[in-house]
């Protein structure tokens, strides 16, 4: 059996990381970034009376670091690949939720320090979910500040592109139901939605499944846990099945 070949979609510096990895695991690697990550230099950045930051993603984290030097806040992330982040940008005390804006939300009042103050929550333009206003809902004063936005490719790239069209791609990956939509946009204007009908779509989660048309892809895997590393294992099992539910 050939080495199977994933197609990855994430924004950089993550997909090179990502793709690096994946050819140490003996897997081919084909980086297609369909969003690109710019931090805003003229969004402000308030940190008046901010007692706890809180990252849902690592691009917030770069995207604070650039604007700010300081790093003697509690830094609570949504999981631990944020958390990473926030580590190696040198903060502190960091604090890791479960992986998801859903797990941190529950989990927040345990991973708060005991006076908080105003959290602030760094983010991108486009959001998933509503975190501030679960939290403010728990009682908490917040503040969104969105340092970074996440603009779409005009298409895909050519080596991508290529790739799928001579059948050398095995699967696509998707980290978020934005980049699972922008995908299928640029495939669709690059006339490619034939050649996905051989390729296996990888999901972080179900949510981001369903942001896809089950009819144009050989099959829909989920990855069991929302993160990289359940991800990394479902690829393992390739080409078997994965031991939780497809999407058809």
């Amino acid at each position: 059996m050939s080495r199977p070949c994933w197609l990855v979609t994430r924004p950089q510096p993550e997909a090179d990381a990502l793709a690096a990895r994946l050819r140490r695991l003996g897997h081919g690697a084909v980086v297609c970034p369909v969003m690109e990550i710019r931090v805003d230099p003229a969004q402000p950045l308030d940190l008046d009376g901010v007692g706890t930051l809180v990252f849902t993603s690592a691009n917030g984290v770069r995207a604070f670091a650039a604007r700010c030097p300081s790093r003697h806040l509690p830094a609570i992330a949504v999981g631990g690949r944020t958390a990473a982040a926030a580590r190696q940008a040198g903060f502190a005390d960091v604090r890791a939720g479960g992986g998801t804006v859903a797990q941190l939300q529950q989990a927040f009042p345990a991973l708060a320090p005991e006076h908080p103050g105003v959290v602030l929550h760094v983010c991108g333009r486009d959001v998933a979910g509503d975190l501030p206003h679960a939290l403010t809902a728990h009682g908490y004063t917040v503040r969104s500040t969105p340092l970074y936005a996440a603009e779409p490719a005009a298409s895909l790239g050519p080596d991508a592109a290529a790739a799928l069209a001579n059948g050398d791609i095995s699967g696509v990956l998707f980290f978020s139901a934005r980049t699972a939509r922008l995908f299928d946009t640029l495939s669709a204007e690059a006339g490619l939605r034939p050649a996905l009908h051989h390729v296996l779509a990888v999901c972080l989660s179900p949510a981001i499944a369903s942001e896809l048309p089950g009819s144009c892809w050989r099959e829909i895997w989920i990855s069991p846990m929302p993160t990289s590393e359940s991800l990394i294992e479902t690829l393992r099992q390739y080409p078997s099945p994965p031991k939780v539910p497809l999407r058809s």
